[in-house]
């Protein structure tokens, strides 16, 4: 599987993922601009980007861009151990960050013309949007199709038939 089907699984499963980038080297470097690597949350990895301090470094770096959310550019020189490289190849390389995070979720219980409105404007500012209410087809995919999930049941029992996880807005 390759590392694009990787972070659409992973994405499908709403978890969050930092995927590093080799964007750029110079001189001698433990791998070539383009190589990639995922980082989990938990600090696992999956592909190597060069191994050692520096893929530490750049497992660092990750976890921070996962817990701010912003990408980053990172540098790094293979020169001189004694001043804080990571290593002593004799090249330089640039390493592009980026935080892949769960979608932001909007679930609307009650599909009345509130609801349709709101579905309408969360689908247009980029939420996944799911809509839920108790009457039968008032949450039909037919009379609101920018839901990304329509519910169907009791108000009780709503909640049971929804996975909730952080980046969730319930109106």
């Amino acid at each position: 599987m390759d590392i694009y089907d990787q972070i659409s699984k992973i994405k499908s499963e709403g978890k969050p993922v930092a995927l590093c980038v080799i964007t750029q080297t110079k001189g001698s470097t433990p791998r070539r601009a383009g190589t990639k690597m995922l980082v989990h949350p938990d600090g696992s990895f999956t592909g190597t980007i060069g191994g050692g301090e520096f893929e530490s470094k750049v497992i660092n770096e990750a976890l921070n861009s996962l817990k701010t959310g912003k990408p980053s550019l990172v540098s790094f020189s293979f020169n001189d151990p004694d001043h804080g490289d990571p290593g002593i190849c004799g090249g330089q390389m640039e390493v592009y960050v980026e935080p892949i995070t769960n979608q932001h979720t909007l679930i609307i219980i009650g599909a009345g013309h509130i609801g349709n409105a709101l579905v309408q404007l969360g689908s247009w500012l980029g939420f996944k949007v799911i809509i839920a209410d108790d009457r039968e087809g008032f949450a039909a995919k037919e009379s609101l199709p920018d839901a990304d999930e329509h519910i169907e049941a009791p108000l009780e029992e709503i909640t049971d038939k929804l996975d909730i996880h952080q980046f969730t807005y319930v109106v």
